[in-house]
């Protein structure tokens, strides 16, 4: 069995228990952020398998933190899903420039989020024991 990590950042403390709730499953770490830069440094030191953004925090936007992200080389390879209550297609089309691998429009839908970040997750090939 794989291990996997994902670190969920969202201000809105029901939104991350949520989310938090529905993501565990053996096997699976979800660690947590309410602010933006609670997620960067967490994202940094821990190097999750994946990171779901919200797009409004304080103290660093979504953006900016997927922005950080993809400009280390250390994470520049985690998948990112970003969480926005905007919607429309020019929206849609920022957010994956930005770098974000996939987004979901709040409110969202459970199953749809489970089965976003299974298939992220699929992708995540654990690195080796001597490899790094």
């Amino acid at each position: 069995m794989n291990e996997c990590t994902v670190l969920v950042a969202d201000d809105e403390q029901v939104v991350l228990n949520i989310i938090s709730r529905c993501l565990a499953a053996p096997g699976r770490t979800v660690l947590k952020a309410m602010d933006g830069k609670s997620a960067l440094e967490t994202a940094l030191d821990q190097r999750p398998d994946l990171v779901i953004l919200d797009l409004c925090m304080p103290l660093l936007d979504g953006s900016s933190v997927c922005r950080a992200l993809r400009e280390d080389e250390r994470t520049r390879a985690i998948p990112i899903i970003i969480l926005t209550g905007m919607s429309g297609a020019q929206n849609e089309e920022e957010l994956l420039k930005l770098g974000a691998d996939d987004y979901i429009s709040k409110p969202f839908d459970i199953s749809e989020l489970r089965s976003r970040v299974g298939a992220l997750l699929r992708r995540c090939i654990p690195v080796q024991e001597g490899q790094a």
